[in-house]
């Protein structure tokens, strides 16, 4: 297609079009994904689905596991379909709500024998995908950390960004014993008006 030969309002429907077969692509890749490791037909050439989604389909690791993530967790929520085909669940936010599940069930399988406290149960995975369900990735962060119970150990993507000439904002996700070690470290050096930005730099 030659785009430069359309209209302005040509354009703009052909772009529509573009996302919408882009979005429906993702839920058409997770079908397929699903439907292999079903089979288990990736068998005997390749171990697993993620070798088979990087050797067979040519994703990178990172793209493998995203996608193969974010199969499992449409397997166990098949409801969810619907808003991964309009883009209201993007391939993001699916890893972002796996990786907390697993976060919480590891956290509750190394609770007290005694406790009554269980894996999160369908119901509430389904509660967890439709909160961050039509949001931008910031506002996913934020709902799934607010929720969870050990937000540091949620691998939420480091943010870096440019402010100036040779300077950059970084948002990172620190727990409090590793905070209280940056703060520690900054008395052994005997700057209590250094910034931790300072004492991590002068460490490094």
């Amino acid at each position: 297609m030659n785009l430069s030969s359309l209209s302005n309002s040509q354009l703009d429907d052909s772009s529509v079009l573009a996302a919408k077969s882009e979005r429906a692509s993702l839920l058409l890749v997770l079908e397929h994904l699903a439907e292999v490791n079903k089979r288990k037909s990736f068998s005997p050439r390749y171990k697993n689905i993620s070798e088979y989604a990087i050797l067979h389909l040519g994703y990178d690791d990172n793209s493998a596991w995203r996608r193969v993530n974010a199969m499992f967790l449409m397997v166990q929520l098949p409801e969810m379909k619907a808003s991964i085909r309009t883009g209201e669940l993007d391939l993001s936010k699916l890893v972002m709500v796996q990786n907390h599940i697993r976060v919480e069930n590891a956290n509750e399988k190394s609770a007290q024998k005694s406790s009554e406290k269980s894996k999160m149960n369908k119901l509430e995975k389904l509660k967890l995908v439709n909160s961050v369900k039509g949001k931008t990735t910031r506002e996913a962060i934020r709902t799934l950390t607010a929720q969870s119970s050990r937000p540091e150990r949620l691998n939420i993507p480091d943010q870096a960004k440019p402010v100036a000439n040779e300077l950059n904002e970084v948002r990172i996700t620190l727990s409090d014993e590793v905070l209280k070690s940056l703060k520690e470290l900054r008395e052994l050096m005997g700057h209590q008006n250094l910034s931790l930005s300072e004492v991590v730099s002068l460490a490094l």
